[in-house]
């Protein structure tokens, strides 16, 4: 059962509608901005989105420390996994070093879309 526990939420100004973007991997975009992660080799990650703002300029809540709910965007097979984003912003296996690190799955997913907890770690993160 996902869940996420007391984290570091930093408020941020959506870059516009991210109302169906809720759980998903965010970078900054603008000054005080965020938006949706779509290239895990160039864009740096600053945390999940925990609340869905429907326009620009709203507040978007993002967890950078801690556990979070997050969308995984592939089945990912074993708890432990160091996960990265795909082009949607969703959580999948990492696959090389060059990749930045989203953090490490409590859970499994079973298929894409699925609702799992990750833990933090290694935010932003690459080996190379």
């Amino acid at each position: 059962m996902s869940k996420s526990t007391d984290g570091n939420d930093i408020s941020y100004k959506a870059a516009g509608d991210l109302s169906a973007k809720q759980y998903y991997v965010m970078r900054i975009s603008a000054a005080d901005t965020v938006n949706t992660a779509a290239t895990n080799t160039s864009q740096v990650p600053v945390g999940i989105l925990q609340n869905d703002p429907a326009a620009a300029n709203e507040e978007a809540t993002v967890r950078q420390a801690g556990t979070s709910k997050v969308v995984a965007g592939d089945a990912i097979a074993s708890a432990g996994t160091m996960l990265t984003f795909d082009s949607s912003g969703r959580v999948i296996t990492q696959t090389n070093g060059n990749q930045y690190r989203v953090g490490v799955n409590k859970e499994v997913a079973t298929a894409a879309n699925e609702i799992i907890e990750v833990v933090l770690v290694g935010l932003g993160h690459k080996e190379s």
